[in-house]
């Protein structure tokens, strides 16, 4: 059986003419005619109407934008810089008009002119609409709208237009044939038949609902369309020896052929379709006797009732999950008429009540629920008559109705206007209710947590503030957390940005918020910010909460000081033993104590001292915070105080009171506070050693600290007095013991014999496939000098220390540190090397990272005054051997302090990093320029000539200096005063020579600015170079 029509079928339909079906060529050309007849423009309507739909939907999403940025605060709308929020609804706004642009065609110049004139749309501006414009903007959004409805609706109206003449098309062609039948001879009638034959055809093939064709007589198929072939799942081939009755096994005697007849009703009849792989659908069955071109032939439809089927199920699903939802509502629930009548209640109303439902219908149950007050009733109906009049849902707080045992009960709930027929009017009210009673009561239990909670956050030892997540903003917090920041009170803390205390990032911290709650997510350790510029190390727990209707953070702050103070000191403790294992020098050890110490805890210096051989103070080691204050304690390399003497008592943690000048005026200043001395012994019973410590002005000595540095107080001692006996002891127990050090035991080959846990980890292997390989560090076949001297001095009993690019078996490779100690028999020969190796990867980058931002101006990248401290001595080196003229230009910029009030401080910036390119490009190689702070310079010149030479370099970099610069779409000119100061001619030494270049700079500002000076002693000046500003 052919997809096409059957030849029996064809026969029927062509039983007067011989004309082709569609196949040969002429029956293409008759089928396309029908189809561009009736249904060309039907599409295209179709097309206008649903893209008309796309840009009136793009256009109502405009419209809601604009509203949003409308109502945009006002305070907002000023700054340059948008908030996120209102970005995004420009960004969607110029999405929707561009998408609105890319239709051409339906709109008019004017109407694609509007589009174009929405705010963000081809305005790049970051500044946001102003009311007035996005009022404008809106108003013809609303005209816009207006008018694409009016188009819509006229499409539609053609639309319908077009289908009414489809359906007349068929009878009107009908006609014009007839027409032409009787005036052409009998050909034309069998042309017209034809044509009617091929559109039913196409009519037939296009139907959703299965149509075909049986034999009246037999029963067989004799012409199926897609959409029967579709829903049986039969090819047509198929269908040719396929009874009717294997497609409906439930119907039976109602096909042809196949036993007794029993007509189906005319209405149809609901079956099942039994498809070729298997499925069972449900169907509409329809079998009816036609008469075509006086043929019989039996006509059966059949069309799917699965969907149909589907959506009833579903709602009655629907309505029986609403009725089972409202029933076992946990709430009360009347519906009451416009006149006050209760129509019905469910089940948790009858309870909340103590009524029935038959006590509850009929008209005097409000009365009966008002308890007989008329007040009470009053309210009652004037509340549903409002609902009913202005369709308005209220809610009431403290409604009082009489439960049938006469007791009283107060309720809170909401009315809600209803329709009994679905019209728009309002005929009954429905009143969604609970008790609330247990509500105030446990408003009154959360009253009372709530002071509690308060006084257990006041009395927290942890800080406890609460966080506005979008505005980034403290709400609330207790009183340690204000003191932890450094605040006073807690009314300081309302409304603190996070940002004024906080050392990461604002986007650093709003990513955190956004992983709170997600699996992965711990508690992090971070540091926060003081008002004095001081750090403080904490560690951060956080939990998102509701609070006052809007979202917060609950973060849970924890002072960490002391914990990585200990964790440091514990570091230092293993680092002093690393350092006498390997019998470091006394001198190395103690700096490396007063370091760490330093780095450690909040002390200001921290120097040792040692009695020497007449009974003075002999310095060891000093480290400082203040720069000026080692230096001073290096020169003078005695104490701030009297040194103790032989025959006196030092007693731990005594203050130092009397103190020399300039230590007492320091102190008086605020540099440092209290000053405290723990003596140590060195050799003997006596104190013959002392460490000076001073601490930041408010830090307290407390009783933890004492303990840690009795420890160190412990160690230096023991050190003094067995470092030789101790270093082997030592030697022999990091052998043995499980250190977090990484280390191993290798025989004189350097072939690993022991290894312990943390070296195993460091280099990611087991026992198996480490021990007994030879240390890739240890290997003699490397022919290099520095193997051949670390193997000599081994085998002389001395450690030996290096760096190596240690590459593991599996895992990256990583930059390792190893230390060495021989072990030597009586006889001095090497019989063990005990190692430690560490990764020392991480440190060795951050020691460069750092070494960069200590010699280094980050704003301008030149060196800054600790990179001048460094390297002069150099220069004055290199000048004394060589006999150069070393010379110093120290200038200042004039007029600068105008431009950063002027312009502000992010363009001062900017002046102070184009000037320092400028100044560089003037300089010669060997010369050198440095920035000390603010707008202070310093330009080194090397093996310099005569002063007229160096009068033209300072010239030069005045003309340079001088030069205008473009900021912020202004030009702006500033000067500078240059002082200069040569040696050997003025100074030898660095302080010497900065403090008379400083006083020629001086002179130069207070001789008119923006000219050059040299120095000449105190109170004079050489007229030779006396120079007139320049212009």
């Amino acid at each position: 059986m052919s997809h096409g029509p059957p030849e029996r079928l064809q026969a029927t339909f062509s039983a007067d003419m011989d004309l082709p079906w569609p196949g040969r060529p002429s029956g293409p050309f008759l089928s396309g005619l029908s189809f561009i007849l009736f249904l060309e423009r039907r599409p295209r309507i179709q097309t206008e109407i649903s893209t008309l739909s796309r840009i009136d939907y793009d256009r109502d999403s405009i419209e809601r934008n604009l509203t949003a940025l409308a109502f945009f605060p006002e305070g907002k709308k000023n700054n340059v810089s948008p908030s996120a929020r209102a970005a995004g609804y420009l960004l969607q706004i110029r999405a929707d008009a561009l998408d609105i642009l890319s239709r051409p065609g339906l709109l008019t110049r004017a109407e694609e002119k509007t589009i174009r004139d929405l705010p963000g749309v081809f305005d790049r501006s970051v500044r946001l609409p102003s009311r007035a414009g996005l009022s404008s903007a809106l108003q013809k959004m609303s005209f816009l709208e207006k008018e694409l409805d009016t188009r819509e609706l006229r499409l539609n109206r053609s639309l319908e237009g077009v289908d009414r003449n489809l359906e007349r098309t068929g009878f009107f062609a009908g006609g014009a044939f007839l027409l032409l039948a009787g005036f052409f001879f009998a050909g034309i009638r069998d042309v017209r038949r034809t044509f009617s034959h091929l559109a039913l055809y196409e009519a037939l093939q296009r139907s959703d609902n299965g149509i075909a064709f049986l034999d009246p007589v037999s029963g067989h198929f004799l012409f199926a369309n897609e959409g029967f072939l579709r829903l049986t799942g039969q090819a047509p081939e198929d269908l040719k020896t396929l009874e009717p009755s294997a497609l409906f096994p439930d119907v039976r005697g109602v096909f042809p052929g196949y036993g007794e007849k029993s007509p189906l009703p005319p209405e149809g009849l609901e079956t099942v379709l039994s498809t070729r792989d298997g499925r069972r659908v449900p169907v509409e069955m329809r079998l009816e006797r036609s008469v075509f071109q006086g043929s019989e032939l039996l006509l059966l439809m059949i069309s799917d009732r699965s969907r149909k089927q589907a959506l009833e199920e579903k709602n009655r699903e629907i309505l029986s999950h609403l009725e089972t939802i409202v029933q076992n509502l946990g709430e009360g629930l009347l519906e009451f008429d416009e006149n006050g009548r209760i129509l019905s209640s469910n089940p948790m109303a009858r309870t909340l009540l103590g009524f029935s439902e038959e006590e509850l219908a009929g008209g005097n149950a409000l009365t009966r629920l008002s308890g007989g007050e008329r007040e009470r009733e009053a309210r009652i109906r004037m509340i549903l008559r409002q609902v009913c009049a202005n369709r308005t849902i209220l809610e009431e707080s403290n409604l009082v109705f009489c439960r049938k045992d006469g007791q009283t009960i107060e309720l809170q709930g909401v009315f809600s206007p209803s329709s009994s027929d679905g019209s728009k009017g309002c005929s009954v009210v429905l009143f969604a209710f609970r008790d609330a009673g247990p509500k105030k009561r446990m408003e009154a239990e959360l009253r009372a947590s709530e002071v509690l909670n308060r006084g257990i956050v006041e009395n927290s030892p942890d800080g406890i503030f609460l966080l506005d997540p979008v505005r980034m903003v403290v709400m609330e917090g207790n009183i340690r957390f204000a003191r932890l920041i450094g605040l006073p009170d807690v009314t300081f803390l309302r409304g603190l940005p996070v940002m004024s205390f906080a050392t990461r990032t604002e986007k650093e911290i709003r990513k955190e918020i956004e992983q709170l709650g997600q699996p992965g997510w711990e508690i992090f350790e971070t540091s926060f910010r003081r008002p004095e510029g001081r750090s403080i190390p904490v560690s951060i727990n956080a939990v998102p909460i509701p609070y006052k209707g809007q979202d917060a953070v609950l973060v849970t702050v924890r002072d960490i000081t002391f914990r990585r103070q200990v964790e440091q000191s514990h570091l230092l403790f293993l680092e002093l033993d690393r350092l006498i294992l390997e019998g470091t020098p006394p001198h190395r050890l103690y700096q490396t104590i007063t370091d760490r110490l330093v780095s450690i805890f909040p002390f200001v210096h921290v120097a040792l001292f040692r009695e020497g051989s007449e009974g003075e103070a002999r310095l060891e080691a000093v480290s400082s915070r203040d720069l000026v204050m080692q230096m001073e304690i290096v020169r003078r390399a005695c104490p701030f105080g009297p040194f103790f003497r032989q025959d006196s008592e030092e007693k731990p943690f005594s203050e130092v009171l009397e103190l020399f000048p300039p230590w007492d005026q320091w102190r008086e200043e605020g540099r440092f506070g209290v000053l405290t001395r723990l003596p140590f012994l060195f050799s003997s019973d006596r104190p013959a050693g002392v460490m000076e410590i001073s601490l930041e002005k408010g830090e307290p000595l407390g009783d933890a600290l004492r303990t840690l540095l009795e420890d160190i107080r412990g160690r230096l001692a023991f050190f003094a007095r067995h470092r030789d006996e101790l270093a082997r002891i030592r030697l022999l127990e990091k052998a043995f013991e499980v250190t977090p050090a990484p280390a191993f035991i290798a025989d004189p080959e350097g072939r690993i014999e022991w290894a312990n846990p943390a070296y195993f980890s460091l280099v990611g292997e087991n026992a198996e496939s480490l021990l007994q390989t030879i240390h890739p560090y240890l290997e003699k076949r490397q022919k290099s000098r520095t193997n051949g001297e670390m193997w000599g001095r081994l085998r002389k009993g001395l450690s030996a220390s290096g760096e190596f690019l240690h590459r593991r078996r599996q895992g990256p490779e990583f930059l390792a540190e190893i230390r060495i100690s021989p072990i030597l028999d009586e006889d001095k020969s090497l019989v063990s090397l005990v190692a430690i190796e560490t990764d020392i990867t991480r440190e060795r980058r951050k020691e460069k990272e750092l070494r960069l931002l200590a010699f280094h101006d980050p704003l301008t990248g030149l060196p800054n005054r600790a990179a001048l401290e460094r390297e002069f001595e150099g220069y004055l080196a290199v000048a004394r051997r060589y006999r150069r003229v070393l010379v110093l230009l120290f200038f200042d910029l004039d007029g600068f302090k105008e431009v950063n009030d002027a312009l502000g401080h992010e363009a001062g910036d900017l002046l102070l990093a184009e000037l320092a390119g400028r100044l560089e490009s003037e300089l010669r190689g060997g010369d050198r320029l440095f920035r000390l702070g603010g707008d202070e310079f310093l330009v080194i010149l090397n093996n310099a000539g005569t002063r007229s030479e160096i009068e033209q370099v300072a010239r030069r970099l005045l003309e340079v200096i001088h030069q205008p610069f473009d900021l912020k779409d202004q030009e702006v000119g500033i000067g500078a005063s240059i002082g200069i100061a040569l040696y050997p001619e003025n100074a030898a030494s660095q302080q010497d020579l900065l403090r008379m270049a400083d006083m020629a700079m001086y002179r130069a500002k207070s001789r008119g600015k923006n000219r050059i000076e040299f120095y000449e002693g105190e109170g004079r000046t050489d007229p030779s170079v006396l120079r007139e500003p320049l212009g």
